[in-house]
């Protein structure tokens, strides 16, 4: 009975599975044999390791830019949204002030027929009255433009438009 080991040591360990095979044979003397065979680049420089981290530094500088993205989307969303919000509330106010404007005009116009006001006044009152009805049209454009703001920023204009 005759047995014959050999070992060695191996320092740098393999980074994938080793391949294992071998010959057994049966003869007058009973001999078997294995053999284990591993291969490994000794100077590979760390590459498989400074690949790793490569890939994990372009992952994370991937989801960096994903957040950065989703911010400056929520924030121009929110700005939009607010731009919105304050031309709705804006334009029944401007109109009230148009049509009170127009009013004050009318009455002016009444008294200077009846030689009540005089015809600055009446001036005065048709300059108040064009303004506010170009500070109207102004916030309804301005109403309108913030719709689309707030459709571009949610993604959804193409989508009206059927592109």
């Amino acid at each position: 009975n005759h047995i014959k080991t050999t070992q060695e040591i191996v320092l740098f360990p393999p980074v994938f599975c080793p391949t294992i095979g071998g010959r057994f044979t049966v003869g007058q003397e009973k001999d078997i044999s294995a053999m284990l065979k591993m291969s490994y680049m000794l100077y590979n420089g760390n590459r498989d390791q400074s690949m790793r981290q490569e890939s994990a530094f372009r992952i994370n500088a991937a989801k960096e830019a994903f957040d950065a993205a989703v911010r400056v989307v929520k924030e121009e969303l929110s700005i939009a949204w607010h731009a919105y919000e304050r031309q709705r509330k804006l334009v029944p106010f401007l109109s009230d002030k148009a049509v009170a404007n127009r009013k004050t005009r009318e009455t002016y116009e009444k008294q200077y027929k009846l030689n009540q006001s005089t015809l600055l006044e009446i001036l005065g009152a048709e300059t108040e009255m064009l303004g506010s009805d170009t500070l109207l049209l102004n916030a309804e454009n301005d109403l309108f433009m913030s719709k689309f703001r707030v459709l571009q920023t949610m993604g959804l204009l193409d989508k009206i438009f059927g592109y």
